[in-house]
């Protein structure tokens, strides 16, 4: 494989798809880095646990590696990845708690959710956001779920309240 660099364009593999930028101002933007954020502008909320956090828009989606259908990213390569999930945990009648978790091919990447909340407030709202670096190999699919909740309370995602995010690190 010939690579051609250029001094005004980067580099590429084709002469097209140019691995990185220079800019004018000194610094180097990398236009086809996977990455992307997600959400769903509809007013939802769901209490099931091992639930697939449905975010059916994005604002980015460089590369489209976010299925907006399966609420899934897929690794284009080999790397490491940066991954924010986040969504409003509600009180609906009791005190209760609540734990959201990454999954890698539908295996919850810890031994519980990555982020936990308490909320006993009549009416209470807390946001329950988490963010991880998973080293990832080609083909592997990273979703954002509900690990865990007591009777009493759901989250809520929609209306821009909740989002799943990632970005390829490196």
């Amino acid at each position: 494989m010939s690579l051609t660099l250029s001094s005004t364009r980067g580099i590429s593999s084709n002469g097209t798809n140019w691995a990185f930028v220079p800019n004018k101002n000194g610094s180097i933007s990398f236009p086809n880095r996977p990455m992307f954020y997600a959400y769903n502008p509809a007013g939802v909320f769901s209490s099931t646990v091992g639930f697939i956090f449905e975010f059916n828009q994005t604002r980015v989606n460089v590369g489209n590696h976010y299925n907006t259908s399966t609420y899934k990213f897929t690794a284009p390569q080999n790397g490491v990845y940066e991954f924010f999930g986040g969504a409003l945990f509600r009180y609906r009648g009791s005190a209760s708690n609540g734990e959201v978790a990454f999954y890698v091919n539908n295996t919850n990447v810890g031994v519980r959710g990555q982020a936990y909340c308490v909320n006993n407030t009549s009416g209470g709202h807390t946001h329950n956001h988490v963010t991880m670096l998973l080293n990832l190999v080609t083909g592997d699919s990273v979703d954002f779920r509900i690990w865990s909740r007591n009777a009493g309370c759901d989250y809520y995602y929609g209306q821009n309240l909740g989002y799943f995010s990632g970005i390829q690190r490196g």
